[in-house]
């Protein structure tokens, strides 16, 4: 349904039963990169069976579907590098980010404190971006990279300042 089995065929050259030796689990693929676009250089994959109760496959399933992802090896793949941006931020270690505001640009001197803390975490912002979404509420979008903590001290900085509607802070791995 999801990925593609190895042909068995005696007359298939690739067939495992033309093959001596051990199986060929190592081999080179043009592997996806994060952004979804393909890599220049090719990256050792690993083909490998996994055994999970027909419930948890399920979820695998439905969470494959929920995000359109074209294979299980790609969600799969997407959940541990989930895990691994996880482990960097609890590690305090560089990381890219964003940080989405809403509020009423209308609130006094909102738009001033905002860009206040901003000028205080120089070091971590990129850049931003100012939308106006109706005649009332704006939305501020932050680029950043830095170590973890910092991001989160800035997101909660600017998520304290009095008039922010929301907030969110998301963050993920630097290669």
């Amino acid at each position: 349904m999801y990925f593609n089995k190895p042909s068995l065929d005696k007359g298939d050259p690739a067939s495992w039963r033309d093959l001596k030796g051990d199986p060929p689990w190592d081999h080179t693929f043009q592997v996806p990169g994060i952004s979804g676009g393909l890599k220049n250089q090719c990256m050792k994959v690993v083909r490998f069976g996994v055994s999970v109760e027909k419930e948890v496959l399920g979820l695998l399933d439905n969470f494959i579907r929920d995000n359109q992802f074209p294979n299980r090896s790609q969600a799969i793949r997407h959940l541990i590098q989930r895990l691994e941006v996880e482990k960097q931020w609890n590690a305090d270690q560089v990381v890219g980010g964003s940080i989405t505001l809403l509020f009423d640009h209308h609130k006094r001197e909102l738009l001033d404190k905002i860009t206040d803390v901003q000028h205080d975490f120089h070091q971590v912002i990129l850049c931003s971006q100012h939308i106006h979404l109706d005649h009332d509420n704006c939305m501020e979008i932050i680029a950043l990279k830095g170590k973890a903590s910092v991001l989160k001290d800035l997101a909660d900085r600017l998520t304290g300042i009095k008039g922010i509607i929301h907030s969110q802070l998301s963050m993920t791995k630097v290669i």
